[in-house]
């Protein structure tokens, strides 16, 4: 008699480092395959080797699945980016006169300060003139 030796099926694993990054930032995904011939990740990434790493950089909440492929059968896993924004309100500001006193004798004054906020692009400085408002009697 005559036996049929049997493949043995794949495994994969996968993950991603950071698994949580603000929009515009960048994770690594990471992977390791043992028998199997070929990989593929979806989300458009496509054919990857059987063991490696790629940067992505997900606008959104992402969920990338690799499927591993070989004599033995396939195996999948999958790994979930999070992404949040990128704050985009602008800042709270209470502002005292320079004398500290409600008069009318900072009617105009000048304000300066920057913005920190994590983007894809350096923080640039703001400035503006604003102009005091004193409520009138009524």
């Amino acid at each position: 008699m005559i036996q049929e030796q049997q493949s043995t099926p794949p495994a994969v694993t996968i993950s991603a480092d950071p698994a949580a990054i603000m929009s515009g930032e960048s994770s690594t995904l990471s992977w390791n395959a043992t028998d199997a011939d070929s990989c593929e990740i979806d989300q458009g990434i496509g054919s990857v080797a059987v063991n490696g790493s790629i940067a992505v950089s997900p606008i959104q909440t992402t969920t990338y699945t690799i499927t591993a492929t070989g004599p033995g059968g396939a195996a999948t896993d999958n790994v979930t980016i999070t992404v949040t924004a990128a704050a985009t309100y602008p800042p709270s500001i209470t502002i005292t006169e320079p004398d500290g006193t409600d008069d009318r004798a900072d009617d105009s004054f000048l304000i300066t300060w920057s913005e920190t906020i994590r983007t894809a692009t350096p923080p640039s400085p703001s400035i503006t003139t604003l102009t005091k408002q004193t409520p009138t009697a009524p």
